[in-house]
């Protein structure tokens, strides 16, 4: 209730408060008391969840993601997962990848594997020890698109996985490098074993990045322009 002090107010008057500030009288709008519904709670607490899996994965895929874009990389990957824990998940016996929300995120806007590479990538969840990434037969100088005087290709593969349920940290990573030399011969497939398992509850993916080696000034050097530096999630698991 408002008392005199003085000549002014002191204490509050519907939404307005009146105080004494170093012997100025003062005032100002009394808080709002806001009331989440249950849903509004529901989706701060989803988010909150979001944010965790995404740091726990971008934890242990730190050699592979762009360092200059540590901002959008997180919240690219925030919003992504965001999205997937939206969808509804059915229990299964095994990993399952039909990760729709997750598919196809690129962490380079300036460029992307698939606008590149005339081939498809795929994993194989199933192994219990291991998950196998498999890149098919290509030629190159063909299904590769590259700077001009590229010398070689460097496919950088990892993989990280977070616990659904309490994503502190990344529960596994692994880390692979593949060196393809730029020209016209037939390269077989390739199957990339990665010493890395999924567990139940766990949500695990996979990302690779290209680098091209270009001739330079009598040797070579690696390309730094980002429209040749493609980082892409190629597939997720959840189990």
């Amino acid at each position: 209730m408002a008392k005199p002090t003085q000549i002014f107010l002191s204490g509050k008057i519907d939404n307005l408060i009146f105080y004494d500030f170093k012997g100025k009288p003062c005032v100002r709008k009394a808080p709002i008391k806001v009331r989440q519904s249950k849903a509004t709670k529901a989706s701060a607490k989803l988010f909150g969840l979001a944010t965790s899996m995404s740091a726990a994965l971008r934890q242990g895929l730190a050699t592979i993601l762009p360092a200059k874009a540590t901002h959008k990389n997180m919240y690219l990957l925030n919003t992504a997962l965001l999205n997937w824990l939206k969808e509804k998940r059915s229990k299964t016996t095994g990993p399952s990848n039909s990760l729709s929300a997750l598919h196809g995120l690129s962490f380079n806007r300036d460029s992307s594997i698939y606008s590149y590479l005339n081939r498809s990538i795929t994993v194989d969840w199933s192994k219990k020890d291991r998950t196998v990434v498999r890149i098919p037969a290509l030629t190159p100088a063909k299904d590769i698109a590259a700077p001009v005087r590229t010398q070689s290709v460097i496919w950088k593969i990892a993989a990280a996985s977070c616990a659904v349920s309490n994503p502190s940290a990344a529960e596994e990573k692994a880390f692979a490098e593949l060196v393809m030399n730029y020209d016209n011969d037939p390269v077989a497939v390739q199957s990339i074993e990665l010493p890395f398992s999924i567990g139940r509850g766990d949500l695990a993916v996979v990302v690779i990045s290209l680098q091209y080696r270009v001739a330079k000034n009598g040797g070579t050097s690696l390309v730094t322009n980002s429209k040749w530096m493609p980082v892409d999630l190629i597939d997720a698991a959840y189990w």
